[in-house]
């Protein structure tokens, strides 16, 4: 029986470095009924060379030049002209194991679930592992709902391999009607709550096949001077409103409503104390004590939230400098701590 396809999707823009390592080990995957979309977002670099060349190497790849519209309207151009009955999306400075999607699609099949998960390895430009590796617990073998599943989002380290959509692989019909907010930074992170929704049902997998290259001067390197930096937040607030309106159990949402407001209390002091003040940030603030002064009132009533957040939030309102000073030294002792364990 032949195999289902699997559409691969793959934005490119500015990653003429990394982009033939990235093709190579999607075209060697032992799942071979692919196919693998290449979206030229305008890159302006040496990327279209190499996609020319692929594409006449592997009669599997499809490619599509466009202008620069960012990696969510490379990923919805990919949406639309794919045809597989599975998605999956891997970056262009990324790469993946050879058996990754046939692992995925084994553990999608034997449990009739919506999309399927494996852990992954964060490695530096020169395939090192990155030292998140350290303390990031690996990835469990699991069946998760709905609920359970959006409740692993709130677990810190571990959270990117739970929000990601690279690592996942992804029933085709999830997409319908559903794509990727245009000019946002955590652009994963707004739409992976609604595709958890309509999948109802989810499945990990422990194996780590999934290389996830952290370099210097991408987006995500940079992230408290970027002027979208509280895109996260309205990414949280979207997923709470999203609980609030399908009945999710009220732990959930109050779960969801303390990190959102946890976050943006980290992101206010961040920005404030750290950023040279412009107009951005002065707009990033406002809109942040906004988030902050909407929910805090709630939180510290919730009888179920523990003492040490209503501290943190207290603390936070009334010695804001103080509060920042201490999340700064702690985090500082956790890296040293992580290097001499």
């Amino acid at each position: 029986m032949e195999q289902p396809l699997i559409s691969v999707i793959i934005p490119i823009y500015k990653v003429e470095k990394y982009l033939d390592k990235c093709i190579s080990s999607v075209s060697a995957q032992t799942y071979s009924n692919l196919e693998i979309i290449l979206i030229n977002d305008g890159s302006p670099d040496g990327c279209n060379k190499i996609c020319e060349n692929w594409k006449a190497k592997d009669s599997r790849i499809i490619y599509i030049k466009q202008e620069n519209g960012g990696i969510s309207s490379a990923r919805n151009a990919g949406l639309d002209i794919a045809k597989g009955d599975y998605i999956g999306f891997v970056d262009s400075d990324d790469y993946i194991a050879p058996t990754m999607y046939e692992d995925l699609f084994k553990a999608l099949k034997a449990t009739d679930a919506g999309f399927s998960v494996c852990d992954h390895h964060d490695v530096n430009e020169e395939n090192y592992a990155h030292d998140v590796e350290a303390y990031r617990p690996i990835l469990e073998s699991k069946v998760y709902s709905s609920s359970e599943y959006i409740a692993q989002t709130f677990l810190n380290i571990k959270v990117v391999n739970y929000v990601i959509a690279m690592n996942k692989l992804f029933k085709a019909e999830l997409f319908n009607g559903l794509r990727f907010p245009l000019n946002k930074i955590h652009e994963d992170e707004f739409l992976i709550h609604h595709l958890v929704h309509r999948a109802q049902k989810i499945v990990t997998i422990s194996q780590k096949e999934y290389y996830y290259v952290q370099r210097f001067g991408s987006i995500m390197s940079t992230i408290y001077s970027n002027p979208r930096v509280t895109n996260c937040i309205e990414a949280y607030e979207d997923r709470l409103q999203m609980l609030i309106s399908n009945n999710y159990p009220d732990w959930l949402c109050e779960k969801a409503k303390l990190e959102e407001l946890k976050y943006a209390m980290y992101l206010y002091a961040m920005i404030k104390y750290q950023n040279h003040n412009n107009e951005a940030d002065s707009t990033n603030l406002t809109y942040l004590m906004e988030i902050i002064t909407k929910h805090r009132t709630s939180i510290l009533k919730s009888p179920t939230v523990p003492l040490k957040y209503k501290i943190h939030i207290t603390a936070f309102r009334d010695i804001t400098w103080l509060w920042y000073c201490y999340i700064c030294l702690s985090n500082n002792i956790k890296k040293i701590l992580r290097i001499y364990k």
